[in-house]
């Protein structure tokens, strides 16, 4: 997991879609001149385009390159300062990342940078704007979706040792009954 980065958080910009091409890409990495942010963090900060935590807005933001996993699309979450892998990508984009990959690589997974959630195509115009303190709240996608999952995966796990100790004390105490 990446580790927190208070400077990056400060860079952060809403804007309408993030660069599709090397050439688009590098261009606004000159504009957001990422080497004029504080580098007080472990690694050094270079330009990235993400969507927000919550899949609908797209950010360029100032952070470390971090290691992801495959199947997930990166978000930068302003709350943890740090790059997330925040969206599994399997069933909504067709260029879904098939292996690990550092963030900075994003521009080979274009479908990792459309907008999720709201208008799946932005427009193409790049309007920047800066971001307030705190996204808007969004229970769908926050951190505590997955609760009922592992609340019921628990709860089956349990049953299932209960059945089996049950089994096995039935078992037992038939053994014990053949040779008494």
């Amino acid at each position: 997991m990446a580790e927190t980065c208070p400077t990056s958080a400060a860079s952060v910009s809403i804007i309408d879609n993030c660069p599709m091409n090397s050439s688009e890409w590098n261009q606004r990495a000159t504009q957001k001149n990422c080497s004029m942010y504080p580098q007080t963090c472990n690694k050094p900060l270079q330009y990235h385009c993400l969507l927000n935590t919550y899949g609908n807005e797209s950010i360029e933001v100032c952070a470390p390159d971090t290691l992801l996993n495959n199947d997930f699309c990166p978000s930068f979450n302003i709350n943890q300062q740090r790059i997330l892998e925040q969206f599994n990508c399997t069933s909504l984009i067709a260029d879904c990342p098939e292996r690990p990959y550092n963030s900075t690589s994003i521009l080979n997974y274009k479908g990792c940078m459309k907008q999720l959630y709201g208008s799946m195509m932005p427009s193409t115009d790049s309007t920047l704007t800066t971001v307030e303190n705190h996204p808007p709240n969004c229970p769908a996608m926050s951190g505590t979706s997955l609760w009922p999952t592992f609340l019921i995966i628990s709860v089956l796990i349990i049953l299932i040792m209960l059945a089996a100790l049950f089994i096995l004390h039935r078992w037992k105490k038939r053994k014990r009954g053949k040779y008494n």
